[in-house]
């Protein structure tokens, strides 16, 4: 594993948009896949570890670099997602009720 607990390994940090996390992480190695590797597996400050595929990294990126990582909330696909979900449900509510 590689050290997590340097500098660049600080703790979580509250971004300045409240729907945001930004965590830094350092990539330890790529398992899987050809050349290169499908999936980066990156080691977090507090040592626990997360794969995510190669194609989500910046280009270049290899085992050792760091990592600035934001996840942001997505209000307007949440949104969409829950719609889609009621137009399902309520197109199988209405056949179950047609009786097919």
């Amino acid at each position: 594993m590689s050290a997590a607990g340097g500098e660049a390994g600080a703790a979580l940090q509250q971004s300045s948009d409240a729907a945001a996390a930004t965590f830094h992480a350092v990539v330890d190695r790529f398992e899987g896949g050809d050349a290169g590797g499908a999936h980066a597996v990156l080691e977090l400050p507090d040592r626990s570890v997360v794969a995510i595929p190669v194609a989500l990294l910046p280009p270049g990126a290899r085992p050792g670099d760091w990592l600035a990582v934001t996840i942001r909330a997505d209000p307007e696909a949440t949104a969409a997602a829950a719609a889609r979900i009621d137009d399902v449900r309520a197109r199988l509510l209405a056949r179950r009720s047609a009786g097919t």
